[in-house]
């Protein structure tokens, strides 16, 4: 909500050409905070334009909780037919999906725009890895647009989902010959690298920019987020919305005790959804893997995957006659919880989360103080980050600071002495991209001991701007980007015609 925010000013502040901004100089402390070069913004970007129509932020995240809300139930239910051929079996899936528990926690109650974005897309990737994995190969690009789609949504999310792909391909195995599979697997490292290329615009500059400043990111033991099975399936902890619920859990027993009925893929499928449950819980041994999966950050990325595969199963158990009566009441109960949800009587402060309302909307969506990417040297300096202090910064000279200001991407100091200032840090990190300019004049930037920005000033008084402008990288990476969406355009409109 901080950087949607942001970029409604940024906008509103300048052009529809600021709606990216690199830095953050009103949210996150306002310290030119580098947010969206490691967290993607771009497919949340339409909650900034409902704003900027309807002008109140409180209206335009209901508008677009509403319209994901939409989306989430029309991209499950469209898959689904595409896969199973049953628009009623496709109903049934959808709203399993769509107003699951877990699903309306994320609406409601955590309020994690960019997480019920990512349910928008999890079935076109699933069905683009279907398609390799068990139809036609040839739609291998319905997986590359899926999966660049959820990694410029939610980088970390994209690990799951990148899990779920690989392992899905094993479908392969249960039909095709060797050669075969072969052919196909080829079909998905062409996904693959047209994926890396299409969000390489991103993905290349944050990778840089992570080992250029030795960010650490601060993340809890694996172990320590993963729930218990009973709190996956029956929600036995209060206030924990990362749960499938009573209706999911029916769902999924619906489907073990059908496990002998089903198909060969359906099969597969069921033991795919057990090893994610597993991955989510506490029963699967996160100890001996927290060092090298610990960008994961927390096991609750793996409900994603639970909720849309038992979603999808559950819909083809039934018998037809039984899903006559299912469907309304699935509809009932789903729609009646959303309504009946009262977040109110939830002790919100206990799990350190802001409690959003139309009253407090403004100030909630800029209060966030969550710095993971600060690099780990300047964690000891945060004090001077969040205050701008250039005073605090160089304690050992006798400076006024006179004024403070921001705008796009960058951020204005004004400083006097009565001596000769040589040197001075300034209460802002150094990330790759950063230009200082004294007295418009560029200067070189040096880094003292915590990565904080030092310049050479030379005069008594001095108007500094903090300024940050696109990398080489990001322009390169950006160009390729660019050119393989064109080459995909070409492609697909040739592949028609010939077609």
């Amino acid at each position: 909500m901080s950087r949607l925010t942001e970029s409604y000013l940024s906008i509103k502040d300048g052009s529809i050409l600021n709606a990216v901004p690199d830095t953050m100089t009103k949210s996150f402390f306002g310290f030119a905070y580098p947010q969206n070069l490691f967290y993607p913004i771009y497919t949340i970007l339409p909650e900034v334009f409902i704003r900027l129509i309807v002008v109140n932020g409180w209206n335009a995240y209901i508008i677009f909780t509403i319209l994901c809300n939409f989306l989430v139930l029309t991209s499950m239910y469209v898959f689904t037919n595409l896969m199973i051929k049953n628009k009623l079996r496709a109903y049934i899936a959808s709203v399993l999906y769509g107003l699951s528990q877990f699903t309306l926690g994320l609406y409601f109650y955590y309020h994690t725009i960019s997480g019920f974005v990512d349910l928008i897309f999890i079935p076109m990737v699933f069905y683009g890895i279907y398609q390799i994995a068990l139809k036609n190969k040839q739609r291998w690009w319905i997986l590359t647009f899926g999966m660049t789609l959820v990694i410029l949504t939610d980088l970390p999310d994209s690990i799951p989902i990148l899990l779920m792909v690989i392992i899905t391909f094993g479908l392969s195995m249960t039909k095709f010959k060797f050669k075969e599979i072969l052919t196909r697997f080829a079909y998905l490292c062409l996904s693959g690298l047209t994926c890396l290329l299409l969000s390489g615009f991103f993905i290349f500059p944050m990778l840089n920019a992570l080992k250029a400043t030795d960010i650490n990111v601060a993340s809890p033991k694996l172990y320590d987020t993963a729930p218990m099975l009973s709190s996956i399936l029956l929600n036995t902890d209060k206030g924990n919305f990362y749960s499938i619920g009573i209706v999911g859990t029916f769902a999924l027993v619906c489907i073990i005790m059908s496990f002998k009925k089903m198909n060969l893929v359906f099969r597969y499928l069921t033991i795919e959804v057990i090893f994610f449950i597993l991955l989510w819980s506490n029963q699967f041994p996160w100890q001996m893997f927290q060092n090298e999966l610990r960008f994961i950050q927390f096991t609750g990325r793996f409900a994603y995957i639970v909720v849309f595969l038992i979603a999808l199963i559950a819909a083809t158990v039934f018998s037809s006659k039984t899903l006559k009566y299912l469907a309304p009441i699935l509809t009932i109960v789903g729609i009646s919880s959303s309504l009946a949800l009262n977040f109110s009587s939830i002790d919100v402060n206990s799990q350190n989360m802001i409690k959003i309302s139309s009253q407090n909307y403004n100030k909630a969506s800029m209060s966030c103080e969550t710095l993971d990417y600060i690099p780990k040297k300047a964690y000891v300096v945060k004090p001077i980050l969040e205050s701008h202090s250039v005073i605090q910064a160089n304690k050992n000279l006798a400076i006024v600071q006179d004024q403070r200001s921001t705008s796009y991407n960058t951020v204005n100091y004004e400083i006097k002495s009565k001596n000769n200032i040589n040197n001075l840090v300034l209460p802002n990190v150094y990330y790759p991209g950063m230009h200082v300019y004294v007295n418009n004049r560029e200067v070189k930037i040096k880094q003292n001991q915590h990565q904080l920005m030092v310049v050479p000033v030379n005069s008594k008084s001095a108007k500094i701007s903090v300024e940050y402008q696109k990398t080489k990288l990001q322009i390169i990476s950006g160009c390729i980007s660019l050119f393989t969406l064109i080459g995909m355009i070409i492609y697909l409109v040739f592949s028609k015609r010939k077609s």
